[in-house]
């Protein structure tokens, strides 16, 4: 369904946001200026973030917390909404809970929450990419329902809404119908398969954990790339690569994070050989002799599915989730993407990356974890996920919190390293 339980514009009236994991002036600037309108006309804004990160709002509230200790902040916020609200946290929640207690901010938030007017919570990249994503979307769930807030999801992509509603997603097709089989990214790659078809992406940038999707395509059989850019990654893995029409050069369904939908006509006709994304997969469907691949245009491929979506809700309730493990003491790495390392355009683009926020190649780190290990700014450390490890300098961060260290996702850097969001090592060279 739509990653939003609200229309983009309900955010402008909101009375009071709460943003979980998210530097929501960078990942959607759009969003961001909706959120600064709804705060210039006196709304409250809290955070409940891994790093301080600098707003064009003010905030009412905040909790910096290392990655690692997320959902030991939502559970504590959630205990607080179950004090302010008299609601009972249920039960598929309560192994989430830990001993943590609410502090004076968890409470001024739950009270913010649970005040008059419209509220909403919103989850960004640093939640939605953490190594226990589930849990914080959950726990977020619980506590917009408790406190009659709305719960919105700010994804990773220009059209991640559109792909879900379409049925992207392991065992969900079209519109939220159910699918017996399914893997998702993980699966497919700890459980390394005889063969891929990679869609549109540049493993080494963007899968969170280019290490072990190295492994996984190098041990392969047989891997297809349809792709914009054939990237060095991509000619190294691929036995053969589809040439694939970028976003310019594609006619398509575009959807809103709000559920909207609109369509997009191509600016100029594809270059050379590639081809719409629509027109492989028909010619790959034809070859493989399967049903539902006889669309001969767009319009009709794109009623056929507007058809099969209808609404559904943002979150699949009745999933088990694994067990949290104890909150650590160790390093967590802190893996959120660069503001223009989201795709291969703009990872491509020469003025793009000769900005500030293009700049990656850092280990960020907190001034006392710093000092602790006899590192200063500017100083080369090695830092090591699992098999991989790369050697950056130091750049101390006052924004950071203890525990947290800021390694930014797509780029040439994390290549070699594991998860973004997960245990890390430090030690100076």
């Amino acid at each position: 369904g739509a990653a939003f339980q609200s229309p983009m514009a309900a955010i402008d009236e909101a009375n009071a946001i709460l943003l979980v994991g998210s530097n929501i002036r960078h990942e959607a600037p759009i969003l961001g200026q909706r959120v600064r309108k709804a705060w210039r006309a006196g709304a409250q804004v809290a955070a409940i973030n891994p790093v301080d990160w600098n707003f064009h709002f003010s905030l009412a509230g905040e909790v910096i917390a290392a990655p690692q200790h997320l959902p030991a902040e939502l559970a504590a916020l959630a205990k607080a909404v179950a004090a302010v609200t008299g609601k009972e946290i249920p039960e598929s929640l309560q192994s989430a809970l830990g001993e943590q207690q609410p502090g004076e901010a968890h409470e001024a938030i739950a009270a913010m929450l649970n005040g008059d007017g419209n509220r909403m919570l919103i989850l960004g990249q640093s939640a939605l990419a953490h190594s226990h994503a589930a849990w914080l979307r959950r726990l977020s769930a619980w506590i917009a329902e408790a406190t009659g807030a709305v719960l919105n999801m700010v994804p990773h992509g220009g059209n991640s809404t559109g792909a879900g509603m379409a049925g992207a997603l392991p065992y969900v097709g079209p519109g939220g119908s159910d699918v017996e089989h399914g893997n998702n990214v993980r699966d497919m790659l700890s459980e390394p398969l005889k063969g891929y078809l990679l869609w549109d992406i540049e493993p080494d940038f963007d899968l969170a954990n280019p290490a072990l999707s190295a492994q996984a395509l190098g041990a392969a059989e047989t891997v297809v790339a349809v792709a914009a850019f054939a990237s060095d990654g991509l000619k190294a893995n691929a036995d053969i690569i589809l040439p694939l029409a970028p976003l310019a050069e594609s006619e398509g369904l575009f959807y809103t994070v709000d559920g909207q939908s609109f369509a997009a006509k191509a600016a100029v006709r594809p270059a050379g050989q590639a081809r719409p994304g629509w027109k492989i997969l028909r010619r790959l469907g034809e070859a493989l002799e399967l049903d539902g691949f006889t669309q001969v245009d767009i319009t009709a491929l794109r009623d056929e599915m507007l058809a099969a979506i209808k609404a559904t809700g943002p979150l699949a309730e009745d999933v088990q989730l694994a067990a949290l493990p104890a909150n650590g003491s160790g390093l967590y790495r802190l893996g959120d993407v660069a503001m223009y390392a989201v795709d291969g355009l703009c990872r491509r683009s020469e003025y793009l990356q000769n900005t500030s926020h293009a700049e990656t190649d850092f280990v960020g780190l907190n001034a006392d974890d710093a000092g602790s290990r006899g590192l200063v700014d500017g100083r080369d450390v090695k830092i090591s996920q699992g098999a991989g490890s790369v050697t950056l300098p130091v750049r101390i961060f006052e924004e950071l919190p203890a525990g947290a260290v800021w390694v930014k996702s797509a780029t040439n850097a994390g290549i070699a390293l594991g998860d973004s969001f997960g245990p890390i090592s430090v030690e100076a060279v």
